[in-house]
């Protein structure tokens, strides 16, 4: 795992871009730093190269101040693709302590400002992250089907995944095992993967039904809403299994995100 900082500058006048390309196909992005020269109103979107927004200013800000900004996904996602649930599924409370998985290159969106400003930002990212893609055809109605992923490593750390589903079932489940038969992902109900691709970045918490690893303190209690753990360590290879599908022929494709250390 290496640290990264990339610097890009130019003019970006009342709406503009700047492109900035990250070490690795897939990274963290951890936070900014930003300084602009001009309006003290504008706002910041930071998207990827999967045209996820990762960041976006809910308001105008003065960016004539340097800002240093450190970006960390919580239950308030509005415009953002990246959304933040827990291990179960559900829109997670608490934040994760963690940044945002990024396909490069990312793109900084300046709007709301003047002609003739300029902007300096620094990305600090984190990687690389590696993406395995796994496809899962339903044979039959109600199946509970399964496939395998293996990682390129023989352990790793699972902080987000991607599903689609292309067919005609809008509620299914998802679940995610490792090789040594622990469960570390659990959707707790029938979720919608068809209408839209959906971006899921997960934190552990104190709910964790169905699940193998516990959130513990360090007195062996269990952990309390406000309390948010570390990435289970999960062995390769990963089984991945949709279940509750409806209709055959329907295919979920999954994105599985990972640190391999």
């Amino acid at each position: 795992m290496a640290f990264d900082k990339i610097r890009v500058s130019g003019t970006v006048g009342t709406a503009g871009t700047l492109t900035v390309p990250m070490p690795w196909a897939f990274g963290e992005v951890v936070g900014f730093r930003a300084t602009a020269v001009g309006d003290t109103a504008a706002r910041i979107k930071i998207t990827d190269g999967d045209a996820r927004v990762l960041f976006l200013n809910a308001g105008d800000i003065d960016y004539t101040t340097t800002k240093d900004t450190l970006i960390g996904l919580d239950d308030t996602s509005t415009g953002l693709a990246g959304v933040l649930y827990d291990s179960t599924g559900a829109a997670a409370t608490i934040p994760g302590g963690r940044g945002v998985i990024a396909k490069s290159p990312l793109i900084v969106d300046w709007s709301n400002g003047t002609a003739g400003d300029t902007l300096t930002i620094d990305l600090y990212v984190k990687g690389p992250i590696w993406k395995q893609t796994t496809t899962i055809t339903v044979p039959n109605p109600a199946a509970t089907v399964t496939a395998s992923a293996t990682l390129r490593s023989k352990f790793a750390q699972v902080p987000a995944f991607s599903a689609l589903l292309t067919g005609t079932d809008t509620a299914v489940r998802i679940k995610m095992t490792d090789a040594d038969s622990r469960v570390f992902y659990l959707d707790a109900a029938d979720k919608d993967y068809k209408t839209a691709k959906i971006h899921r970045h997960v934190v552990y918490d104190d709910t964790l039904t169905g699940l193998t690893p516990q959130l513990l303190d360090a007195t062996g209690v269990a952990a309390t809403a406000t309390a948010a753990g570390p990435l289970p360590i999960v062995k390769s290879p990963i089984t991945l299994e949709v279940s509750n599908g409806g209709t055959a022929g329907d295919v979920v494709t999954h994105d599985l995100y990972y640190y391999t250390g």
